[in-house]
């Protein structure tokens, strides 16, 4: 066994292997091999509740089984450490969170599958039982600790400002994080506002919270964004501002440009703020482009919040799929 594990039933409890959740979570308190007393709580994406309550986070290694069968003289367990695991009593098994585990690879064949390290070596093997689950060392086979009698949505989410007030009290701690949070207090509420959080919205780009390079693409265009949303703001208030009187204009109803002079006048403002905001809209149907304005704005804020670039013709195809999937709705 691993050199800090639980015995007897509770070493069976199933780690279960999660690709949507961006954290690690265990319910006893025994995997630890380093452990900092830390309360605080985390949710699911399925609801923006975080009513799971922790009362630590530390560092656990799981002594993980290789393959179903010995190979020969190759090993057939390793050593697989887990940094900053929160201590969550209540959960029902423990949450193996594979974005975080960035230099890893979550390979599945047919009824089960395995992680691969940074070299490409298997690094554990994975039963798919009730759920996929991480296979220890000594465990049995084939043996799930949950009821295959019940559906379970199980996943863990930490928000952003539980994760910064514990990477601002422990500073100088050596196990990895994802670093001091970036963005200001303004700028997190409105990614919460909007996405739920910095996770979710980086996701939406098809990044990872877990790559520094791609948290600073991500706030790069969430600068953006919220440097038009400023603009928009400005923009209404500086109008409503300079209209203290009410003026009543006659509009002949032979003049067919009256209608559209405010679209006009807010396509020409847009392409000036941003001469590539308009570049695909080519694209879309007008009432996919009226669903992008109620949305996104523009096409090209549409197209490169999923990573697309609008002046290349294979991603616009793509984005032209792409909304009639969103357009439908589930």
């Amino acid at each position: 066994m691993a050199p800090n594990a639980p015995t007897g039933e509770a070493y069976n409890v199933d780690w279960i292997v999660s690709n949507t959740s961006d954290i690690h979570a265990t319910n006893n308190r025994d995997w630890f091999t380093a452990y900092t007393p830390f309360e605080t709580t985390f949710g699911t994406i399925y609801t923006k509740e975080h009513s799971v309550k922790a009362l630590g986070i530390g560092e656990v290694h799981l002594n993980v089984r290789l393959y179903k069968q010995k190979k020969g003289n190759k090993p057939n367990s390793k050593i697989l450490v887990l940094k900053d695991v929160l201590y969550a009593p209540s959960l029902t098994c423990n949450i193996l969170a594979t974005p975080v585990l960035s230099e890893h690879s979550l390979n599945f064949v047919g009824g089960g599958g395995y992680l691969t390290d940074g070299d490409g070596k298997r690094a554990a093997l994975i039963e798919t039982l009730v759920l996929p689950r991480l296979r220890l060392h000594g465990q049995p086979a084939g043996k799930s600790s949950l009821d295959p009698n019940t559906m379970y949505l199980m996943n863990a989410s930490w928000s952003a400002p539980e994760r910064a007030r514990w990477e601002r009290q422990n500073p100088n701690r050596t196990a990895p994080s994802l670093g001091e949070a970036p963005y200001t207090e303004e700028e997190n509420a409105w990614l919460n506002k909007h996405y739920d959080g910095e996770f979710k919205f980086l996701r939406t780009l098809g990044l990872s919270i877990h790559k520094e390079e791609d948290r600073e693409e991500g706030r790069l265009i969430a600068r953006g964004f919220m440097e038009d949303d400023a603009k928009t703001q400005t923009s209404s208030t500086s109008q409503a501002s300079k209209q203290p009187t009410v003026d009543v204009e006659m509009i002949d109803p032979n003049d067919e440009t009256s209608d559209d002079d405010d679209d006009g006048d807010t396509f020409l403002q847009e392409l000036e703020d941003d001469p590539m905001s308009h570049l695909a809209d080519y694209n879309f149907s007008a009432k996919e482009l009226k669903w992008i304005k109620k949305n996104y704005k523009y096409s090209s804020r549409f197209m490169l919040s999923y990573r697309l670039k609008p002046f290349e013709q294979e991603d616009c195809n793509t984005a032209k799929e792409l909304i009639k999937s969103l357009m439908a709705g589930p």
